[in-house]
C-alpha cells in the first residue's frame, strides 16, 4: 500500500495496513536537516516534505518551517528571521475597532468584486502542484483554499481593543464576522466546484484559535450570537458538497465541541491533553473518538502527543507509551492519524521524535 493510498483509505474510514501518521508540523531545523539532507533555511518547504517522506508519514495538511532564531536559542546565531516586524498597532481603542468594522462594505456587496474564475484556477493549480510534490507516498492537501469564518482579529486589533469592542459594540463586530463569512462562502462555493471538476480530494484543514487553556476567549452566549451563525453560513457550500473539514483546535475546546460539529466540522487536529492541566481543561482523544460528525461518521482526528509535555520533557519510553495510548484510543474504525498536538520545535529531543515515528510504524501495524 502506498502512502497516498493509506492516507485516502484512512480518511474514508477504510482499513489500512498500519496506522497512518501526519507530517509537516516540524520547526526543528536540526531534525529537518538530518532527515532530508537539505538546509531547511534555504528551502524549508522541500526540506519539510522530504522529511515527511523519510519518516514514512503519508499526509500533509500544512507545511511549517523552522522557527526564527529570536524564538529559540537552539538556532544558529545570525540567521535572518522568517518574520518581519509588524510595527505599532494602528488601533488605539475599541472605538477604532468599531469604526473600522462599521466602515466595511455591506456583506451583500462582497460578491461584486470576487473573481470566481481566478479563484477556481488558483484552487486547481495549487492542487496540481501539491499532487506533483507528494507523489505516490504523500497526500498533500491544499492548505486554506476552503475557508472558515475568521475570529483571530486580536492579532490585528490587539487583544484589549478587540475584546472590549466585542463587549461594547457587538453590532459592529457582527458586521465584521458577516463580512468575513461572505468572503469565505464565496471561496467555498468555488472550491466545491473545483474539487468536483478537478478531482481535488474532498478534505480541508481550517480552524480559528477561539479558546485558550481555560476555554473560549469570549462567552458562549456571545459566540452564539456573533460568531457561530456566520461560521455555519460560510461552511454551507462545503457541507452540501460532502467536503470534510478538520478544525485546528487550540486550548480547551470542550465547551464548543458540539457547536462546531453542528456547524459542519468533521474532525479535529491538535487536542489539549497535557497531564499537568486540570482535568476539566483536558480534551481527551478517546472522547472525540466516540463522537460523530453530522454525517454520522466518526470524527477525523489528528493527534495527540503533547508538544508541551511528553515530547519535550519525556523519555523515548514515555513517548512510546503515549503512542500506544493514542492508537488504542482512536485508531479503530479509521479516520485517525498519529500526530503531535502542534508544531515540533527545537526543544523536542531528536530521540523522542524518532521514538514517535518508529513506534507508530511498529505498534500501528494491522490496527
Amino acid at each position: 500500500m502506498t502512502g497516498r493510498e493509506r492516507a485516502l483509505r484512512a480518511l474514508q474510514f477504510q482499513p489500512t495496513d498500519r496506522v497512518p501518521m501526519l507530517g509537516g508540523f516540524i520547526a526543528h531545523a536540526e531534525y529537518l536537516q538530518k532527515m532530508s539532507g537539505l538546509d531547511p533555511w534555504t528551502d524549508s518547504r522541500r526540506a519539510a516534505i522530504e522529511t515527511v517522506r523519510a519518516q514514512g508519514a503519508c499526509l500533509i495538511i500544512q507545511v511549517v518551517g523552522p522557527k526564527p532564531p529570536e524564538h529559540s536559542t537552539a538556532m544558529a546565531a545570525g540567521r535572518a528571521s522568517n518574520f518581519s516586524p509588524r510595527g505599532e498597532c494602528p488601533y488605539k481603542s475599541p472605538e477604532a475597532v468599531r469604526d473600522y468594522c462599521l466602515a466595511l462594505p455591506d456583506p451583500e456587496a462582497v460578491g461584486g468584486s470576487f473573481d470566481r474564475q481566478a479563484y477556481y484556477d488558483h484552487c486547481v493549480s495549487t492542487w496540481r502542484e501539491n499532487d506533483a510534490e507528494g507523489g505516490e507516498e504523500i497526500l498533500i492537501l491544499p492548505y486554506y483554499l476552503a475557508s472558515d469564518c475568521p475570529f483571530m482579529y486580536y492579532s490585528e486589533f490587539g487583544y484589549e481593543n478587540y475584546f472590549q469592542a466585542i463587549a461594547l459594540y457587538p453590532e459592529a463586530i457582527e458586521k465584521l464576522f458577516r463580512h468575513a463569512a461572505e468572503h469565505a462562502r464565496l471561496r467555498n462555493e468555488v472550491f466545491a466546484v473545483a474539487s468536483r471538476e478537478a478531482s481535488i480530494p474532498p478534505w480541508v484543514y481550517m480552524g480559528q484559535d477561539i479558546c485558550d487553556n481555560a476555554g473560549p476567549m469570549i462567552s458562549l452566549s456571545a459566540l452564539e450570537r456573533l460568531y457561530f451563525p456566520h461560521l455555519a453560513y460560510a461552511l454551507e457550500p462545503l457541507n452540501a458538497a460532502g467536503i470534510r473539514k478538520v478544525w485546528h483546535s487550540d486550548g480547551n475546546i470542550n465547551p464548543v465541541l458540539d457547536r462546531l460539529v453542528e456547524c459542519g466540522i468533521d474532525g479535529f487536529q491538535g487536542l489539549q491533553e497535557d497531564r499537568w492541566l486540570p482535568p476539566q481543561q483536558i480534551v481527551p482523544l478517546g472522547k472525540l473518538a466516540r463522537m460523530r460528525a453530522k454525517t454520522g461518521d466518526k470524527l477525523i482526528l489528528f493527534g495527540s502527543l503533547s508538544v508541551r509535555d511528553v515530547l519535550p520533557h519525556g523519555t523515548p519510553d514515555d513517548v512510546r507509551r503515549d503512542v500506544e495510548r493514542c492508537i488504542d484510543a482512536a485508531a479503530a474504525g479509521g479516520g485517525y492519524f498519529l500526530a503531535p498536538t502542534s508544531t515540533l520545535g527545537p526543544d523536542v529531543p531528536i530521540p523522542n521524535i524518532d521514538a514517535m515515528v518508529e513506534h507508530c510504524g511498529e505498534y500501528g501495524v494491522g490496527r
